[in-house]
């Protein structure tokens, strides 16, 4: 059994996460109670950025193209990987461009989910397309 939270700290841990850049969908008051619990589970959130939305439907809408250049900004910060939160974003098409583009390791939400969903189901085949986590 696992959920996003449990998944992207196992991801961090896998990947050897531990300053963190955190970019978000949401206004800076959530980004702040977010980094908080972060740091407060060990990791130092170092660099943040939101989108601003709260519902869900403006989420979803937020672009691919908006969540890569977001990304690949905080990403180039003295950080060891971005975690892209917020399961209703659609990060998992430009995460292996955001990685390309900043040389480190890129986590979100979802991926982190199916990435733990299949190596709790003992799946270790490697995926293409998706970001160093699934080439662990």
């Amino acid at each position: 059994v696992t959920e996003p939270v449990s998944a992207a700290f196992a991801a961090f841990k896998a990947l050897g996460l531990k300053r963190i850049a955190l970019l978000t969908p949401y206004p800076p008051d959530v980004n702040r109670v977010a980094a908080e619990f972060l740091e407060s589970n060990g990791f130092t959130v170092a660099a943040k950025a939101g989108f601003l939305r709260s519902a869900d439907y403006d989420i979803a809408r937020v672009s691919p193209a908006a969540i890569r250049d977001a990304a690949i900004e905080l990403g180039r910060s003295a950080v060891d990987g971005v975690f892209i939160s917020g399961t209703g974003l659609r990060a998992s098409a430009v995460i292996a461009s955001i990685e390309e583009a900043i040389q480190k390791p890129v986590v979100a939400s979802n991926q982190a989910l199916a990435w733990h969903c299949l190596r709790l189901a003992g799946a270790i085949d490697r995926v293409d397309g998706y970001g160093r986590l699934f080439h662990l």
